[in-house]
């Protein structure tokens, strides 16, 4: 009898719905992601001094440049600048931003934080398609943070792996790959943006 009364007390409705956020507020303490992500963040942030504008550096990459914050990490960096770290497919089909599908593996030229490779990119640098002696020279852009001036290389493998270099337009490259080999009117337009581009 007695599970019966406290089974009727919560009844479904708008004061039992309230309650029971309330009561599940109480119990679950709620964390913003963004403050979690620096807690664990591997760069040492400034605590005190002035709270004026942050640094800003050079990042050049595919014939662009672009100012970014210092320590910002740098596939979040090309992304808010309309550019993409990614090649093909792996646009829509990557990790987020997690370390765990290596599509977003560049080489880097410049300072960057973490100076060697995380423990993710030790993983997924390792692991096919990337692989010695290929990989020496690739950093994932999702695991670094940017603190100097930086040029960066994709390569055009779906995995970022080391390849032909990709320079120029990314959109005119995919369009080309994707109509080159054919015939006809197709194929011309595929030429005929690759010259433009060039």
């Amino acid at each position: 009898m007695r599970g019966l009364q406290s089974v009727q007390s919560f009844r479904p409705g708008v004061v039992g719905v309230k309650a029971a956020k309330k009561k599940a507020a109480q119990l679950v303490h709620l964390q913003p992601v963004s403050s979690l992500s620096r807690q664990n963040s591997t760069v040492p942030r400034d605590e005190g001094g002035d709270s004026g504008a942050a640094e800003m550096v050079t990042v050049r990459f595919r014939g662009n440049e672009i100012s970014v914050a210092k320590g910002t990490k740098l596939r979040t960096a090309l992304l808010e600048n309309g550019l993409s770290p990614h090649n093909g497919q792996a646009l829509l089909i990557n990790c987020r931003g997690m370390g765990t599908c290596g599509t977003c593996a560049v080489k880097i030229e410049g300072k960057v934080v973490p100076e060697a490779w995380t423990t993710r990119e030790t993983i997924r640098l390792n692991f096919p398609p990337h692989g010695p002696p290929q990989n020496a020279n690739l950093r994932l852009a999702c695991q670094v943070q940017v603190e100097g001036d930086l040029t960066v290389t994709k390569f055009n493998k779906f995995w970022g792996q080391l390849g032909k270099c990709i320079q120029r337009s990314f959109r005119s490259i995919c369009i080309a790959f994707a109509l080159k080999g054919r015939q006809g009117p197709r194929w011309r337009l595929s030429t005929l943006l690759e010259n433009i581009r060039s």
